[in-house]
């Protein structure tokens, strides 16, 4: 552990939508682990995630309520698909250890899909002709700009997982990246959890937190009202400002629009074809992962 700096010892670098909150979330339970915000993403320049750039000063700030004792660890979800964040986070800390967590791509894209049409990043909610019209400015080498990102990372980009999980195993070696899958941690997240502490060197590996539900799938009632609370134009800002001068007033406001606005969404069962199209666009990338991971990824193509 880095006793003399606030720097952090270990990274869960995504992907996303594959269980990093929930265990992020369960780590930070333990006593000898402190957990950093989660998504401060100050690593892979060429993302363009287009929140504030932190200073290193700030980003070692993120762990200054760590005890001497404890291993400091980062999440963000997006350091996977960067291709610049492993060669980043090795000038910045060699001795770093990386956690990289998988998920099916049948069943990661729908979820991605819906975070996106949450964060307003997404505006199609049909998933089909989202990943169609996905597919074709990916062809046409279009860049889709957003709120979040300056070039959107594309569904089927993201979850070729192969190139992503190879760069940080040729930047770190194999016996300082752990791999999971998203259905290890729902299967027996217990086991998984354990094998994580071992892992990262913790001596108390029993310790076993009660697990719950994390960053459960969410769905928007009204997505005009919610692109309104999340994105709302500078005449409509101007109005609220004038007729609600307090923030701190206006921030519940919003805050109180988008409870009422989401619902837990049920997880449904994609369209066949929709199922089909995914695993043929990804067979190769996930026949080679298996290869390169030692791991059964026949489920994913079935």
């Amino acid at each position: 552990m880095n006793k003399e700096t606030n720097k952090p010892d270990f990274f869960i670098v995504g992907a996303p939508k594959s269980g990093t909150t929930a265990l992020d979330y369960h780590l930070n339970l333990h006593p000898e682990i402190f957990m950093a915000k989660k998504e401060i993403h100050y690593f892979g320049s060429d993302i363009g995630i287009t929140q504030e750039k932190l200073s290193e000063k700030e980003y070692l700030y993120s762990f200054n309520d760590s005890e001497s004792s404890q291993i400091k660890g980062e999440s963000s979800v997006w350091y996977l698909y960067s291709k610049n964040a492993a060669e980043e986070i090795k000038a910045f800390n060699p001795k770093s250890k990386i956690i990289i967590l998988l998920r099916n791509p049948v069943e990661m894209i729908p979820s991605l899909h819906s975070q996106y049409i949450y964060n307003s990043i997404e505006s199609e909610e049909n998933l089909t002709i989202a990943l169609n019209n996905d597919i074709k400015r990916t062809d046409n080498n279009e860049i889709l700009s957003c709120s979040h990102f300056k070039e959107r990372p594309p569904y089927i980009n993201t979850v070729k997982y192969f190139n992503q999980v190879q760069r940080y195993l040729d930047t770190f070696s194999k016996e300082n990246v752990l791999i999971l899958l998203h259905e290890e941690l729902t299967n027996d997240f217990d086991l998984a959890y354990k094998k994580t502490l071992i892992f990262l060197g913790i001596i108390k590996t029993d310790f076993s937190p009660t697990t719950e539900q994390v960053n459960s799938r969410k769905s928007i009632k009204s997505i005009k009202l919610h692109q309104i609370s999340k994105n709302p134009s500078t005449k409509l800002k101007r109005f609220i400002q004038f007729i609600i001068p307090f923030k701190i007033i206006r921030h519940n406001l919003m805050k109180n629009i988008d409870i009422i606005n989401i619902r837990e969404k049920e997880i449904t069962t994609i369209p066949k074809e929709l199922k089909e199209k995914i695993i043929k666009l990804t067979f190769n990338d996930v026949g080679n992962l298996a290869q390169l991971i030692k791991k059964d990824l026949s489920s994913w193509l079935r």
